[in-house]
């Protein structure tokens, strides 16, 4: 609907309402809400574009509101859920609470404080109170109080009479299309990883943890022989009762209230009880289950007491019915990254698992990527399938946290089920199958919603509590539209507990170890293993994977972490990954990452026609130590669809991780689809990014280069044409790496012919000897065919013997550098804790740098590159400059081999030419603020145009390349001196036609047109 019809609906609605609004807004008038909802504000939703009345018959999950009927529960009078609910791509946007006209929304606390709160509990940014004749826009970033008036955190507040004059302001903030494109969240900065601005998860993961902690030291003080991991299981089993019961309450399940009347003396006894009347009702394993000892543990009524009331108003401003599992799921997702310690005199501590400190702490993956996974694996996989083909269908998550890719793919097949359902004739499923659940909406039977999760739904995880929690929010999500009633008549009926176990579903282990693999390769300490290791037996578990041959659909977020960091906490681990015999093809490298691992578990663990969906990071595609995956992969052809990110940061300034999402099958793809998303807060609502499709035959183990096709013809004519790689006739090589940087790099203050002055980190003048210091060059700009200038000093502890860099001898060392070693001394205990590799153990010494490549490199002419850069930036170095480096940088370096024809000078124009720079594009790690990777695995590859040395008009071209880049350097170099604009600007425009002339004649060396060279030109700076 046009923004001109929507402003001739509003129009037409008040004009309607003007003619009777005595009526409706006397307080005696028998004007209802539901009479007001159909006759206006129902219609005024619709003006703005919402379809409340589903006139499309779009299927459940995608309509853009859900309407709820009203309820009340509470002596607080609170409906259970918002009358309105404003979606758009399956994510809540807005709430509506709808009253009667006679109400006096303008000064009602009561309605208020409800809107607020519902807005409050779900990450809301703004919640909209009306009852037509007022349009009430709250705030609900602050935790509301029933004590504060109405006008408290009111943003808005607009009769029907301004309707019209203020179309414009409304329709800016409530209509669909300003919230589908976008602008919404830019206005309210709701970031694309949140559901909404996130306030729930941050203050009630603080709550929780507060619960946690308090509980903890509570049991240890009371209770004897306490480990630390019983003390961590025991706590977090104790909150999950505690908020599932709450949750309940809040749902209509459980009484209203029914925990706090728990409180005072003789609480815990109490609330055992209660727990047990729970498990008759429920049971599911929640409650109790085999080995769980934590009932027997001795907890204090007061603390107990003070939790329970916390999770009522007004200590907690929350209302359980609109918080969705899933972000429970992601706050306790949290929570699953730490556990609990007891130190002396009985103290607790909570601490990082060292698993969760190798990965840079753990991160929930957002809604709204599982749903575009779930989406592009089960939907695609389910669609258009009777349920008789849908029985045997199983989809997994093998290391499933929380569990929310396991909601969310429930939820899937729930919505797939009823419509399934409906479209067969809903009148003859209604009972068994399907219940009227108000407002005109049918939804599924608790007895086949939990038919749905037992033999669809499945997930592993090493991570004992993360089992328990992906349980609990399966549990909440299988009961989410129940009342106390229907569990009651389920109980009579089925005679049965409501909830059934998930044992069988979610297991605890290991999913990259089988028992025979632990025992395999370490056969004679595999059981004492099995608690580090936690081996999982899949068949064993589940034993339909070996008549089906694996799980119908595998996804998930698996982990990130490097072989380096999991050494430090699980070697005997790494030695089962690295066992070739036993091992993963992945793993074979000296460095490879946890994620790639899973990628291939995942693979081999799918039946003959399975998919798989993860989200894992993209610098696979490029980086050396991503070759194996890539092989593996391209072997079998399984990609078949990629979501590529870019630098987009899915996970939010919470972690930096550049990421992608990837479909892959277990039979083989003919092609390979790939998407490059630019913006994720329009992408996250359906605006797709650019397309690209592949041939998968032409993907291996090099680096997967996701060009256009027209790019990618010009790049395979040059490689060709030119077969020359600048790896044969340049060698490239990291700087320095002292792994100390901050004691080895001095900012001298003053200098003379034999020292050096500077001021340490602890702000004391020092004084070191010139001879022991080598020019360095530290964060300077690389200016492109500039010579970089060194700004620093680098304590160089080292002398050339016969070619070769040897560390210098102590007393060496103290004779010649007195000062130099007195300084260093005073950081000895610092440098001995680092990781010194190179030489033999024996010849290392403290002082020597962390690393020993590249040494005597240095002491030569050579290229400095700048590695992270959106542009070319080399520049010409012939002072025995040392530069820093390492991984991505700050500087690589490039000279030409012994014996190579080529110039260094040549090598710096091929470096600076709009082929390689595009090349580099394509192929690149992309990181913030729009830098690319110019490192060592993207340079190596570039071709060299082709000269021939024998033939003296190839060797003149070559020269003529050279004279002019040395020209090029000279006029560079020579704006260092421009005293004024004038000429500054006249040297550079002298510099942009030298450059703009070198291209012409390395094209015509090349081998390239102006069409291929306006093609390559045209390669974006990659996002």
């Amino acid at each position: 609907m046009s923004r001109e019809i929507a402003k001739v609906k509003i129009r037409e609605l008040v004009t309607k309402f003007t003619a009777n609004a005595v009526t409706y807004t006397s307080g005696a008038s028998a004007y209802n809400e539901t009479q007001a909802r159909t006759d206006f504000i129902t219609p005024f939703l619709e003006a703005f574009g919402w379809n409340v009345r589903n006139g499309t018959n779009l299927p459940e999950d995608q309509r853009d509101v859900i309407e709820e009927a009203t309820v009340e529960v509470g002596e607080e009078k609170l409906n259970k859920k918002p009358d309105y609910e404003l979606r758009v791509s399956r994510q809540r946007k807005i709430f509506v609470e709808a009253k009667k006209p006679a109400t006096y929304i303008e000064t009602d606390k009561n309605a208020a404080f409800q809107t607020r709160r519902y807005g409050f509990s779900a990450s809301m940014p703004i919640a909209v109170l009306t009852n037509f004749a007022y349009l009430a826009v709250y705030d609900c970033l602050t935790a509301p109080s029933n004590a504060d008036d109405a006008v408290i955190c009111r943003q808005k507040l607009i009769p029907y009479t301004e309707y019209e004059a203020r179309f414009d302001e409304i329709y800016d903030l409530l209509s669909r299309e300003y919230v589908h494109s976008g602008a919404f969240d830019k206005r309210f900065k709701v970031r694309p990883e949140y559901r909404g601005t996130n306030q729930f998860d941050e203050l009630f993961l603080e709550q929780v943890r507060s619960w946690r902690l308090r509980l903890a030291e509570d049991i240890v003080a009371n209770n004897d022989k306490i480990t630390d991991s019983f003390l961590t299981f025991a706590t977090q089993r104790f909150l999950t009762r505690l908020v599932f019961l709450r949750i309940c309450e809040d749902r209509d399940i459980e009484k209203y209230e029914a925990l706090k009347k728990l409180t005072g003396k003789g609480a815990y006894q109490a609330f055992k009880a209660h727990l047990k009347a729970a498990d008759e009702t429920y049971n599911s394993g929640l409650f109790k289950s085999d080995g769980d000892q934590s009932l027997d543990l001795r907890i204090s009524d007061a603390v107990l007491g003070e939790i329970i009331t916390e999770l009522y108003y007004p200590k907690s401003a929350y209302t359980f019915a609109v918080i969705e599992p899933g972000i429970l799921g992601e706050v306790y997702e949290l929570l699953l990254g730490e556990s609990l310690e007891i130190r002396p005199q009985k103290q607790v501590e909570v601490v990082l698992k060292p698993e969760v400190k190798a990965s840079g702490g753990v991160c929930a993956t957002p809604q709204y990527i599982v749903e575009n996974i779930v989406r592009k694996t089960i939907g695609a996989q389910i669609k258009e399938k009777t349920l008789a083909q849908l029985r045997p269908y199983t989809s997994a998550d093998i290391a499933c946290g929380s569990g929310i890719f396991l909601l969310v793919a429930y939820q899937a097949l729930l919505d797939y089920y009823r419509d399934w359902y409906i479209q067969d004739g809903a009148k003859k499923h209604v009972g068994p199958r399907l219940f009227e659940a108000g407002m005109g909406r049918l939804e599924l039977t608790l007895e086949e919603r939990r038919k749905i999760l037992i033999q669809h739904i499945y997930g592993v995880d090493i991570d004992e509590q993360a089992v328990e929690v992906a349980r609990f929010s399966l549990l909440l999500k299988l009961i989410e539209r129940e009342t106390a009633d229907s569990i009651k008549a389920y109980v009579l009926a089925h005679k049965l507990p409501s909830l059934p176990s998930l044992d069988s579903n979610i297991h605890h282990g290991n999913s990259l170890v089988t028992t025979k693999t632990l025992t395999d390769v370490y056969p004679k300490t595999a059981t004492a293993l099995v608690p580090t290791v936690v081996p999982f037996d899949w068949e064993a578990a589940f034993p339909f994977i070996k008549d089906r041959g694996g799980f119908s659909s595998i996804l998930g977020n698996p982990p990130y972490i490097r072989i380096q960091n999991m050494v430090d906490y699980s070697p005997e681990e790494v030695e089962i990954y690295r066992d070739k015999k036993f091992g993963y093809s992945t793993a074979n490298t000296d460095n490879f990452d946890k994620y790639e691992l899973f990628t291939e578990r995942a693979v081999n663990l799918l039946e003959s026609a399975g998919v798989l969906g993860f989200i894992i990071p993209n610098k696979f595609f490029t980086i050396k130590n991503g070759e194996n995956l890539r092989k593996f992969l391209a072997k079998g052809q399984h990609v078949s669809e990629v979501v590529h990110f870019g630098a987009q940061q899915v996970f939010g300034t919470k972690a930096s991780n550049y990421t992608c999402i990837i479909i892959a099958s277990k039979s083989p793809s003919a092609n390979v689809s790939v998407e490059r998303v630019t913006d994720l807060s329009l992408w996250r609502y359906g605006h797709h990014g650019a397309v690209s499709t592949f041939k998968s035959s032409e993907l291996g183990e090099l680096p997967w280069r996701f060009a256009s096709d027209e790019v990618n013809k010009v790049f395979d004519l040059m490689r060709a044409n030119n077969p020359t790689k600048l790896d044969s006739v340049a060698e490239i090589f990291v700087g320095a790496q002292t792994s100390a940087d901050k004691i080895f790099v001095i900012d001298p203050t003053q200098e003379s012919k034999t020292h050096v002055k500077f001021t340490d980190d602890s702000g004391n003048e020092r004084q070191i000897e010139r001879g022991i210091l080598y020019p360095f060059l530290h964060d300077a700009q690389i200016v492109p065919f500039g010579t970089p200038k060194a700004n620093k000093y680098i304590i160089w502890p080292y002398k050339k013997v016969g070619g070769a860099m040897t560390v210098l001898g102590e007393d060496e060392f103290q004779k010649n550098y007195p000062l130099t070693w007195d300084y260093l001394s005073g950081y000895a205990a610092a440098l001995k804790k680092r990781s010194i590799l190179g030489g033999n153990a024996k010849d290392r010494k403290w002082y020597q740098f962390g690393r020993a490549q590249s040494l005597n490199k240095f002491d030569s002419e050579k290229i400095i590159a700048t590695v992270l850069s959106r542009e070319p930036k080399y520049g010409y170095e012939r002072d025995n400059v040392v530069i820093s480096g390492g991984g991505n940088g700050p500087y690589y370096a490039i000279r030409p081999r012994p014996g190579s024809p080529y110039s260094i000078f040549f090598i710096l124009a091929v470096l600076c030419h709009p082929l390689s720079e595009a090349i580099i594009r394509t192929k690149t790690s992309v990181f913030g603020g729009g830098y690319y990777s110019h490192g060592k695995q993207f340079l190596e590859e570039l071709p060299v145009p082709n000269i021939n040395f024998a033939s003296p008009e190839s060797i003149k071209e070559h020269n003529a390349v050279v004279e002019e880049v040395k020209k090029l350097i000279a006029l560079t170099d020579s704006t260092k001196t421009a005293m004024t604009p004038g000429k500054y600007a006249i040297a550079s425009k002298q510099i942009e036609m030298m450059r703009e002339a070198l291209e012409a004649r390395l094209n015509r060396i090349f081998g390239l047109t102006q069409t291929s060279f306006d093609v390559i030109r045209s390669v974006p700076i990659p996002e």
